[in-house]
This record gives structure tokens, sequence and C-alpha cells, in this order.
């Protein structure tokens, strides 16, 4: 048995509705994106009872270092006691806040070994705590400051 191809006739169509398709398509897209990462922007969050995941800190260098998505940080204020994960362990602080003003005392952590992408984050995290003096809160972003006023610690809502 032999199959015949034969060519069709061709069909000339307007490209209107392809493009108000690919508009539409495009407009959804843009619309689902745009929830998917919070923006700083909006009503701030308040520092207590929200819990925060840092993104950012200073480095023993001095220079910003970025969390590794892997790695997961957390802070939660509340009832003056900070509490959260280093990454590795977990740790809590007795804390203050006046105005913008914010004091940590002296972290306790549990004592496990951490390796692996969290090891380099939670030494330095710990250590920058007590050493907060202020913070400031745009929309979902809480960042810390030192005394000199430099940014040492970013987060974001949880």
């Amino acid at each position: 048995m032999q199959h015949r191809i034969t060519a069709r006739p061709s069909v000339r169509r307007s490209p209107r509705p392809l493009v108000a398709l690919l508009a539409a398509v495009a407009l959804a897209i843009a619309a689902c994106g745009s929830g998917s990462t919070p923006s700083p922007s909006g009503p701030d969050l308040p520092l207590e009872g929200t819990t925060w995941q840092l993104t950012e800190y200073v480095g023993a260098a001095g220079g910003v270092v970025t969390v590794p998505a892997s790695v997961t940080v957390t802070a939660t204020f509340a009832d003056g006691t900070l509490s959260g994960n280093g990454g590795c362990n977990d740790y809590s602080a007795p804390y203050t806040v006046d105005g913008e003003t914010l004091t940590i005392g002296e972290v306790q952590a549990t004592l496990m070994a951490c390796t692996g992408p969290a090891g380099p984050v939670e030494p330095p995290y710990l250590a920058i705590l007590p050493k907060v003096a202020t913070f400031s809160i745009t929309g979902n972003a809480l960042e810390l400051l030192n005394e000199t006023g430099t940014i040492t610690l970013r987060f974001r809502a949880a």
C-alpha cells in the first residue's frame, strides 16, 4: 500500500486573533509573576510578631554576603525575646525596642555541628546580633544597623 502526500491549498488567516491571544497570555503571566516576589512597598510590617528571613549580612571582610537559597535563617521578635534558627542551631536573646533603637542581649544557641552551606552563615549572623543598634522597616523588608548606621543584616518577611 502506497501513501500519497498531497499539498493542501494555503489559507490566509488574519494575524489579529493570534496577536490578541499572545497579548492576553503575556498579561496573565505578568499578573501571576508580580505576586510571586514580595515587594518592599506597601504598608510596613511590624517588627514584633513577624517572622523574618535573613537575605544578606556583612561578612568578616566587611562585604555584603547573600544568604544561599538553600539556607534558612529566621528571626522572630516577640514579648522581649528574639528567637529563630541560625541555619543550623536554634537561638534566642532578650531584646528591647525604644522607637527605632533596638538592643539585643546575649545570644544563647544550641550546639549542633553546622556543615554545608549554612556553616559559614551562622557564626557571623549570631555575632552581629548583639551589635545591632537600630532597625528600619520598609514594607516587608527589615534592616538591622550597627551604632555607626551601617546596615549589617537584611531580612524579608518569611
